[in-house]
């Protein structure tokens, strides 16, 4: 059986991942979440709404849930997300 996490202690994870990125998150509707991602030092940010979540969710979902975040932001707000990506020089595991 997977260990279910409920959504704030998921919210939690999800927030330290995105670091130094401003992460917020509120449920939308019992199966969907609106996602607020901000960067401070520019004031740009990013809201994306009706992403499918359930009210508890296992670690493989919160994986799940990190790529459909960044997959959107990257599609409407890259900028955004290469502040993420600065902050991460190791984030590419292919590199030597």
């Amino acid at each position: 059986m997977h260990t279910r996490l409920p959504l704030p202690r998921a919210f939690s994870l999800l927030a330290l991942y995105f670091e130094p990125l401003t992460f917020r998150a509120t449920l939308d509707s019992p199966t969907t979440v609106r996602v607020m991602l901000r960067d401070e030092d520019i004031g740009q940010e990013v809201i994306l709404a009706g992403i499918a979540c359930g009210i508890t969710i296992s670690l493989a979902e919160v994986f799940d849930l990190v790529h459909r975040i960044e997959s959107q932001a990257k599609q409407t707000h890259p900028a955004l997300l290469q502040r993420l990506e600065r902050a991460r020089p190791c984030h590419d595991s292919g590199e030597r």
